[in-house]
């Protein structure tokens, strides 16, 4: 696995730091232990399969109403907030 230069230049974990092993047993089928390395891939793995699913598949504007809420300027910003928090989060001791 890739080390994460902000954790090597830092000592703290960046919000996706554990990302890259977390997938891995994802795709092995270790579901509890690749939780145990990113809790916030719950949250990223069901909105980036969203985010898909209008870039790729919205041709016939089936997925409109989601689009509309998912790129809302208040979602950006929940979006934003949450990312934060968990940086914050994950590094408290």
């Amino acid at each position: 696995m890739l080390p994460c230069p902000f954790h090597i230049i830092t000592g703290y974990d960046c919000p996706f730091c554990g990302s890259q092993r977390a997938a891995m047993c994802f795709i092995q089928g270790n579901i509890l232990e690749g939780l145990e390395y990113n809790y916030a891939l719950v949250v990223m793995i069901p909105l980036c399969v969203i985010f898909v699913l209008i870039e790729f598949f919205n041709k016939k504007h089936r997925f409109d109403s989601l689009q509309r809420v998912v790129y809302h300027k208040w979602a950006k910003i929940g979006y934003g907030i949450a990312f934060v928090t968990w940086w914050i989060v994950r590094n408290l001791p």
